[in-house]
């Protein structure tokens, strides 16, 4: 069964949102992601392939959903368009560890 669609804006901001997420993705500043925010919880990289350092970033939760709903969300992907509770974190992580192997 297909349903009718009401509204398409709505529809594709929830496509677009990961759950764990404070409000709707790409509500916030052009061009920033959750990566960026201060909210966002550094939770680390994973490793490379044989090695121990030199991966990407592992997902993280959203401390604003945190507090919002008083329990963790799901983990959210740091390269998700931010959300209008975006405040720019001064200490943004790499997208892939510095660290060498």
């Amino acid at each position: 069964m297909k349903f009718t669609v009401i509204d398409k804006n709505l529809d594709e901001r929830q496509a677009n949102t990961p759950p764990g997420m404070a409000f709707w993705a790409g509500t916030g500043p052009a061009g920033r992601t959750c990566r960026e925010c201060s909210f966002y919880q550094f939770n680390g990289y994973k490793s490379k392939k044989g090695g121990i350092t030199g991966g990407v970033l592992k997902l993280g939760i959203c401390n604003k959903y945190l507090s919002m709903m008083l329990r963790a969300g799901s983990k959210v992907p740091h390269e998700t368009p931010s959300c209008k509770y975006f405040e720019l974190n001064k200490l943004v992580p790499p997208i892939t560890d510095p660290r060498k192997d």
